[in-house]
């Protein structure tokens, strides 16, 4: 039982080096799946691809899980964070890998917003990969800093209809959910703000925590420290119920944004053509993890529902969650070349 996390700390700069990155890994998935053929599954470690940066709230739940799941196999499972272009590099890769049960994709709904706001992807984030199962659902918390002179929704909305334009709030990268969760929010309450786009939290965070920006969407996992220290103020959060960690901060719709409900899915995905052996066994295994209490202690301690579906139901979630955004980016013209 060994679990080892790798990570990748540069993005690269154009989407064309994609080619590469999808050749090299692709290659190495080949040199061994011969060794695993005829053997019972899982006869070799399982890599599993987050494609987003240690520590963020999508993160997290695959840290958890994925111990478990080496222990329930009695193997390996290598979890390597390929961050970058609103989670499209790790899903690029896993879309061109074998689809044998030994590349994995733990990523979020999130994974359908890229797909409907970015030109250029080498994949379909529906049709080439398959649902596994889901594990957690997280809601997002609409902050501001203390200097910003709001303390809800409400207020804002007035603010920013008296200065079109002008209020600037960040996110961690355009096409992000942060992002579309900002143009929901501008396109139903009827107000204009400045986009200012980052190439990650661990950017983001830092500036909003400073003042040089107001205002963000945030994982109530990343929250959590800075309301101790009364560094950032929330005013809403984007589930159709509240957060139990957060139980006097009213939803969006409860503030006043009729109809804005935004639920982060986090779950597991596959390369088209796996086996129903495979995604059965996997789906089982997770179904189980999820159960366990100490696996659900350790989500709820990050801010995270655990939630486990069956693959067949994420599946449908997420095309309902690429039906939705997909409306959205298409009225509003919101894409990234």
């Amino acid at each position: 039982m060994n679990i080892v996390f790798r990570g990748w700390g540069q993005e690269p700069a154009q989407y064309g080096r994609w080619t590469c990155i999808v050749m090299a890994a692709a290659l190495a998935d080949c040199v061994t799946s011969a060794h695993a053929q005829g053997q019972a599954y899982p006869a070799k470690p399982i890599r599993l691809v987050v494609p987003f940066a240690t520590g963020g709230v999508t993160d997290t739940p695959w840290r958890i899980v994925s111990a478990k799941l080496a222990e329930d196999f009695g193997g390996q499972v290598l979890v390597e964070n390929r961050p970058g272009a609103g989670a499209s590099i790790g899903a690029a890769i896993v879309a061109a890998a074998p689809a044998d049960g030994y590349t994995l994709l733990g990523t979020s709904s999130s994974h359908v917003m890229t797909g409907v706001t970015f030109r250029k992807l080498p994949y379909d984030s529906i049709a080439d990969f398959v649902s596994v199962a889901q594990i957690a659902e997280s809601c997002q918390a609409l902050v501001v800093h203390p200097s910003f002179p709001v303390r809800s929704v409400a207020q804002l909305v007035a603010l920013a209809k008296s200065q079109p334009g002008k209020l600037d709030y960040s996110t961690s990268g355009t096409g992000t959910a942060p992002h579309l969760y900002h143009e929901l929010f501008m396109s139903i309450s009827g107000i204009k703000m400045n986009h200012i786009p980052y190439k990650g939290i661990s950017q983001q965070v830092p500036d909003l925590v400073a003042g040089r920006v107001p205002q963000m969407f945030i994982g109530v996992t990343v929250l959590l420290p800075f309301l101790e220290t009364k560094r950032l103020v929330p005013i809403a959060v984007s589930c159709g119920k509240r957060d139990p960690l957060l139980p006097e901060v009213p939803t969006m719709h409860e503030a006043g944004v009729k109809g804005f409900e935004a639920t982060l899915l986090a779950g597991m995905l596959a390369p088209k053509g796996l086996s129903p052996e495979i995604a059965q066994k996997l789906e089982a295994a997770l179904k189980k993890i999820m159960a366990r209490p100490d696996v659900q202690k350790g989500l709820q301690q990050v801010a995270l529902n655990a939630v486990f579906d069956t693959g067949k139901n994420f599946d449908a979630k997420l095309k309902a969650e690429h039906a939705k955004w997909g409306k959205l980016v298409r009225d509003l013209n919101i894409q990234v070349d």
